[in-house]
């Protein structure tokens, strides 16, 4: 849950994000050291925040999971009873005196204690400003704190405005074709992506030297180096080698003015406006923590690491699963591709070769159309 822009907090949004809360706020709560985040009291929280919003529509992400309301009262009570807790009366100077409830001593339990905190939330008079933020990818629920505030942050307004664009021009763009077509007497269909010629396969030539070639790139002279050292360290991982040749020519931008190929190194000056690997990144195992049932494959959100976001809101990412990085699968989350979540066996410079080239490929793995001919615009340098 955020509270309009201030807030830096999101609860009830998945296991992942609720245990980087926790560490971010280690100080504050008890029991932290041994924490696991439990998924029956989340997901009650998330059915009650959904009751709560009524007659708005819930999160995108409980639509269609919501417990019955009497089960997840049932579930958070529980949780909450893991902790017996005493009254406390606390009484400040000019202030009406308060009672206030503590764990009892040593037997501070976690998870306990932020059902009780969710218990408190829901039965006061904070819960009425509670709202469903319905951007693009976005899970979390958020206190609105102006009356025209739809979003829980800038970003995500931005996400939502820019994928209705996207999808007008589709819509606009798929009955143009269609009446030509009628006009004519043909019958559209989709191209078969399995065709030999044009299927935009690299062959045997380099990929990112293919790439450069069909996006007509010029490898950026005196850019600023990236420390791949220092990056592989912050990440804990070595990255595939067709990103680094990549990013070491072009560095991060803009692939035919809608795919946004990631800048590896967090920026915390910066804000968090999805401009990263970092914070697509966090998108993408949220995404998959509340979608991913619907693949037909497995995986752990823990190894699912971002490389692109497209205009449209798809997500790019590596699959990392291999010591060798330069066996990692490609792994998308396509906003309006069938299937969603699709897993592609070669790396990112090949997996944008065929977007770019393969008009049957582009069809199944990206929500909005590309333009001609294919291009890069390279990002402007941080300060």
């Amino acid at each position: 849950m955020r509270r309009g822009r201030a807030s830096g907090g999101s609860v009830g949004a998945g296991p992942c994000r609720l245990t980087a809360w926790v560490r971010a706020h280690a100080d504050d709560l008890p029991d932290t050291a041994g924490h696991v985040p439990d998924d029956t009291a989340l997901t009650a929280v998330r059915a009650l925040f959904a009751h709560t919003v009524r007659p708005g529509a819930p999160s995108p992400a409980d639509a269609t999971r919501l417990l019955p309301v009497p089960e997840a009262l049932q579930r958070l009570d529980a949780a909450a009873a893991r902790t017996p807790t005493l009254p406390v009366l606390r009484w400040a100077e000019d202030a009406d005196p308060v009672v206030q409830r503590r764990p009892v001593p040593d037997h501070a339990d976690l998870t306990a204690t932020l059902a009780q905190a969710a218990i408190a939330f829901l039965a006061g008079p904070d819960r009425h400003p509670l709202r469903a933020c319905h951007a693009p990818r976005c899970v979390r629920y958020f206190l609105k704190d102006h009356p025209r505030q739809e979003w829980c942050q800038p970003s995500c307004g931005n996400r939502a405005r820019v994928a209705r664009h996207h999808e007008r021009h589709k819509q606009a763009s798929w009955k143009a074709l269609t009446d030509r077509a009628e006009c004519g007497g043909l019958r559209v269909r989709p191209t078969d992506a399995s065709a030999g010629e044009g299927s935009g396969t690299v062959d045997a030539e380099d990929p990112v030297v293919a790439l450069g070639r069909l996006m007509g790139a010029a490898a950026q002279e005196g850019r600023a180096r990236i420390d791949w050292s220092r990056v592989e360290q912050i990440w804990d991982i070595r990255f595939p080698s067709d990103y680094v040749r990549f990013m070491e020519a072009y560095g991060p931008g803009l692939v035919s003015e809608a795919v946004v190929v990631l800048d590896p190194v967090p920026r915390p000056e910066r804000p968090r406006d999805g401009s990263g690997l970092l914070e697509e990144t966090e998108n993408a195992r949220l995404t998959w923590e509340m979608e991913g049932e619907d693949a037909d494959f497995d995986a752990d959100p823990a190894t699912i690491l971002a490389w692109g976001v497209t205009s449209g809101a798809d997500l790019y990412c590596w699959l990392t699963t291999d010591d060798d990085p330069d066996r990692w699968p490609v792994l998308i989350w396509g906003r309006h591709t069938s299937p969603a979540f699709q897993l592609h066996p070669f790396g990112m410079a090949e997996f944008l070769h065929r977007l770019l080239a393969d008009p049957g490929f582009q069809e199944e793995t990206i929500s909005v159309e590309l333009p001609e001919p294919a291009s890069f615009a390279a990002a402007r340098p941080h300060p």
